[in-house]
């Protein structure tokens, strides 16, 4: 990989979208009916001092319980200033190490300007993020008061909440993933690439849409089939060393034990995009 690029991917910029969206983070809302007993704030959990008690009881952490999934709840006040809110979980969640780290964990999220219950618990604190461990106890909490952009706390939450939790460590999941990412992203430019050059054999201007169905093509000279021929043959070794990388990820998250199994689907990219606002 290009060291201009390396340095762009540790100061956390873009990488290719279809990586992008292994690592994003996802933090869907639980509704306030899904937290059944409480009518106020009096009413939520009380179990570990009240610092995550309110979800305890929460369909989803349930079924994260059932299926020996670690869980991580956000919890936010979108009246806060949608600019700050976005600013703060492009800074945070979005950064690459805490977005592979929240592979293990199923994420949850909540506004409490849509949940009165939780504005009364939570409403000074937020944002605020809880951690539950693989049996639905809370492991700790961490505020970042006025939404500071600092994922070193969010971070050092998530250790402590998967310790334990899988044959192998976060942070050396971390580590280890973000290789596997590297090699990837390699893959994904040779293939761009390859893709240019088959434009150019062909006669197609970069980015053209491609002919109508039923349309004759022109036929290509014999020198030209052969150079198609190859890229295509270099198209089908990537695909190969694709395959044998995309294993090594199945292998890296069953030693982790993560909730994210499984490579991203084509919804998952565009979310992704939407996510960080495209581009």
């Amino acid at each position: 990989m290009p060291r201009g690029r390396r340095l762009r991917i540790r100061q956390g910029l873009r990488r290719r979208w279809p990586l992008r969206a292994r690592y994003g983070s996802y933090h869907p809302q639980v509704p306030a009916s899904h937290v059944p007993g409480t009518t106020g704030p009096t009413a939520a959990g009380e179990s570990n001092g009240g610092a995550g008690g309110y979800f305890e009881s929460t369909k989803e952490i349930k079924d994260a319980i059932a299926k020996g999934h670690l869980t991580l709840v956000y919890i936010k006040n979108s009246k806060d200033g949608a600019a700050k809110v976005a600013k703060f979980e492009k800074a945070v969640l979005q950064k690459e190490e805490i977005g592979i780290a929240l592979k293990l964990f199923r994420c949850l999220g909540i506004d409490v300007a849509k949940d009165k219950v939780a504005k009364g618990i939570y409403g000074p604190r937020v944002p605020l993020f809880i951690a539950y461990d693989a049996k639905g106890q809370c492991v700790d909490e961490v505020q970042l008061k006025d939404y500071k952009c600092k994922a070193d706390p969010l971070m050092s939450l998530l250790v402590k909440a998967s310790k334990g939790h899988g044959d192998l460590p976060l942070k050396s999941f971390v580590k280890k993933y973000r290789g596997f990412l590297n090699e990837i992203d390699q893959i994904e430019g040779k293939r761009s690439v390859l893709t240019q050059k088959k434009a150019r054999i062909r006669g197609v201007k970069p980015g053209a849409p491609p002919p109508p169905a039923g349309k004759p093509q022109k036929p290509l000279s014999k020198k030209a089939q052969k150079k198609l021929a190859k890229v295509e043959k270099e198209e089908q070794t990537l695909a190969k060393k694709e395959d044998a990388l995309t294993k090594k990820e199945r292998k890296l998250l069953a030693d982790a034990k993560a909730y994210d199994q499984g490579p991203p689907d084509k919804k998952k990219i565009e979310d992704a995009k939407k996510k960080s606002g495209g581009g």
